[in-house]
This record gives C-alpha cells, sequence and structure tokens, in this order.
C-alpha cells in the first residue's frame, strides 16, 4: 500500500510535477542570465526574468488543468497557487483511496501514523549525522595516550574553528547535493506531504462520516414521528 502511494506521488502528484519542472526551467533561465549578463546585456536579462515567470505560469495551469491569472490585490474568495496544488493533491489521493478502499477512518489513520514515524526518524537520524559530523574529529583529534590535552586544544583553537567551519560547510554541501537529487526523484519532502495529505483527507473524512450518521438518525426519527402519529 505504501509503496503504491509513494509511487502515484512520485508520478502524479501536482506538486511533485510542478516543484520538478520549476527547477529544471529555474536552472535553465539561470544559466541563460549568466550568459547575458557576461556580455552586459540588462534588458534581455529582464526579459528572461519575465518569460520565465510565463513559463512556470502555463506550466502549472497545464499540470493543474485550471487557468491562472496574477492578482496584486488580497482577494479572500481566491485561492492562492499554493491552496490550488494542495486541494488537488487531496483529490488525486481521496480518489486513490476510494478505488482501493482506503477511505475509512482505520485506514487513513494507520497511513498517517505510519509517515509521523517516518518523519520522526528522519529528523533524528539528520541531526545525529550533524553533531558526529563535528564532534567526533573535534574531539579524536586532542585524544593522545597520555589522556586529554587541553594545552593543545587552547593553542589549536583558531585552526579547530576554521575546521569546524569547514565540516559544517561540507555537510550544508552535502545535504543541498541530496535535496536536489530526492528533488528530481521525486523523494524531496514527500514523507511530510503525505503525512500532511491523509491528515486533511482523515479530518474530511470524519466530517462527512459525521454527516451520514446524522441523517441516519434524523430518518430514523422521521420514521418513529410518523410511526407514532399511526
Amino acid at each position: 500500500m505504501y509503496k503504491d502511494i509513494e509511487k502515484i506521488y512520485k508520478k502524479k502528484s501536482p506538486y511533485n510535477i510542478i516543484m520538478k519542472k520549476t527547477f529544471l526551467i529555474y536552472i535553465a533561465f539561470i544559466l541563460i542570465s549568466l550568459i547575458l549578463n557576461v556580455f552586459n546585456k540588462i534588458i534581455p536579462m529582464i526579459l528572461v526574468f519575465v518569460a520565465m515567470i510565463l513559463v512556470l505560469k502555463k506550466v502549472s495551469e497545464k499540470v493543474l488543468n485550471t487557468k491562472l491569472r496574477f492578482s496584486f490585490r488580497k482577494n479572500k474568495n481566491e485561492e492562492t497557487l499554493s491552496v490550488i496544488i494542495k486541494n488537488a493533491d487531496q483529490r488525486l489521493f481521496k480518489r486513490y483511496s476510494v478505488e482501493n478502499n482506503f477511505y475509512n477512518e482505520k485506514t487513513l489513520l494507520c497511513i498517517i501514523n505510519h509517515y509521523r514515524n517516518l518523519i520522526k526518524t528522519k529528523m533524528v537520524g539528520g541531526n545525529l549525522l550533524a553533531i558526529l559530523s563535528i564532534i567526533i574529529p573535534t574531539v579524536l583529534s586532542f585524544l593522545t595516550k597520555d589522556g586529554f590535552d587541553f594545552n593543545s586544544l587552547t593553542n589549536a583553537l583558531p585552526y579547530l574553528v576554521t575546521f569546524t567551519i569547514m565540516i559544517i560547510i561540507l555537510y550544508f554541501l552535502y545535504n543541498q547535493f541530496i535535496s536536489m537529487k530526492n528533488l528530481l526523484k521525486g523523494e524531496d519532502g514527500m514523507i511530510e506531504r503525505l503525512e500532511e495529505i491523509f491528515s486533511e483527507l482523515y479530518v474530511e473524512c470524519v466530517s462527512e462520516s459525521n454527516i451520514v450518521k446524522k441523517e441516519k438518525v434524523k430518518r430514523t426519527n422521521n420514521k418513529k414521528a410518523k410511526i407514532s402519529k399511526k
């Protein structure tokens, strides 16, 4: 079940598709802008930026199958692009859940808990790696046969600070590389997005279930009222 959900997200999620296409378009237009900048072509650079915005708009319209427009005024009745994408994702997975008989409180809650546990594991693992990548090399640098060398630590403090900064930079670059790789594979933020989507579906399912229960109670009461009148 979870593999199917993740497969659908990677291949069919409007959010995921738009993010990947936006990234590729952004890289392409940045490279064009850099070339124009070398030749000091300011006006073409501005036109390229405008063209990029229009291309991104067309891509989003095609993926979402809806018409978008630029708005400089805040309108409470008008949905933003992020809300439109979020609703499209929810419709996609609601359709999948209904077709596979997953659209019930018990199954949806099971899916939510699965992805929440993955989020916790991911956060702990990432923080642990960041801490260990800085602390372990630092500690090992001042361990000798006679024990911990505090005098060397004091003398080497400027170099230690530089070394720590380099470790942080390398770790940051590593994270960026992994994020870029995951983005192109459709896995960047996937766990968090799926947890959010199915949480919304769970709330919607509970709400619909309550409405159905109220209608059943109402019909039952009406039948009892008709029988009592007879």
